[in-house]
């Protein structure tokens, strides 16, 4: 069984004192009620780049927010055991370490991300995202091979090698579409939204650009954004992780071989299969 911190009981305790206050002391029973009952848990969200502060939307949209994190985290742990153990048995490795999952209502900005908590590597699974549970087995298997890939490495990889983020953004496509196949290519990269065939089409189209731009970026950290943040390249967004994954799967490697290289060799893999 995976190893899940359920902070949604602490966060229906908050919206319950919070229901009929306004927005400005809504905010602070947030900091009072909710964050301060999991102090190490929003310690460590909020240590990441894309994790704000204020949970603006989540105490003013309180009612929605509520019936969603409900709803996830009565759906989600059965998905997130199952998602844990099928990713690890796909790498390869051992039951221990293993990565934390923390059910959070976060700060809008991020679905779910990988992150420290307690010395140890942590998925933080943002409840007011949710939608349907095998929308997010994907998403959680995305992120839980991360975590998992973290464990491996038995580092902090870096955060400046461009090479680096596409292989380890590859690798976790590709972990999302073994540990959950037959979904519609799309929901690899978009997670069950719809209205982004226009966009998988237009990145097959493409796929030589992408590739060529990526080759002749790989120098410049700061290209990652575009890629795979939320800049856009060419007017449109989360390109890298289309061509990452289909990079990948030219080096014609199992994901348990893939999980075992150094973060060296797994750059110098990028930038051979760029020069091919």
């Amino acid at each position: 069984m995976a190893h899940i911190i359920d902070t949604a009981p602490a966060f229906e305790a908050f919206a319950e004192s919070a229901a009929l206050e306004s927005p400005f002391t809504r905010e602070q029973l947030w900091r009072d009620r909710y964050e301060a009952a999991h102090p190490d848990v929003f310690a460590s969200f909020y240590a990441g780049d894309v994790s704000p502060r204020r949970p603006l939307a989540q105490v003013r949209e309180l009612a929605r927010v509520r019936r969603q994190a409900a709803a996830a985290a009565a759906a989600l742990a059965p998905v997130i055991n199952e998602v844990d153990e099928t990713v690890r048995t796909m790498l390869g490795l051992p039951a221990e370490p293993a990565p934390a999952h923390v059910l959070l209502v976060g700060g809008g900005s991020v679905n779910a991300s990988v992150g420290r908590l307690g010395g140890g590597v942590a998925v933080f699974h943002c409840l007011e995202w949710f939608r349907a549970a095998e929308d997010w087995r994907v998403l959680a298997a995305h992120e839980t091979t991360h975590a998992w890939h973290e464990i491996a490495l038995d580092g902090t990889p870096p955060d400046d090698d461009l090479a680096w983020i596409t292989f380890s953004e590859g690798l976790a496509v590709r972990g999302s579409q073994e540990a959950v196949p037959g979904r519609a290519e799309c929901d690899y990269f978009w997670y069950g939204h719809a209205g982004f065939d226009r966009w998988l089409a237009w990145c097959h189209e493409h796929e030589a650009q992408l590739r060529s731009h990526l080759r002749e970026r790989l120098t410049d950290a700061s290209a990652a954004d575009a890629l795979f943040g939320a800049g856009r390249y060419e007017g449109h967004s989360r390109t890298g992780y289309f061509v990452a994954a289909r990079l990948l799967a030219d080096t014609q490697h199992s994901l348990a071989e893939l999980v075992r290289l150094t973060t060296t060799e797994a750059s110098d893999l990028i930038r051979s299969a760029l020069a091919s």
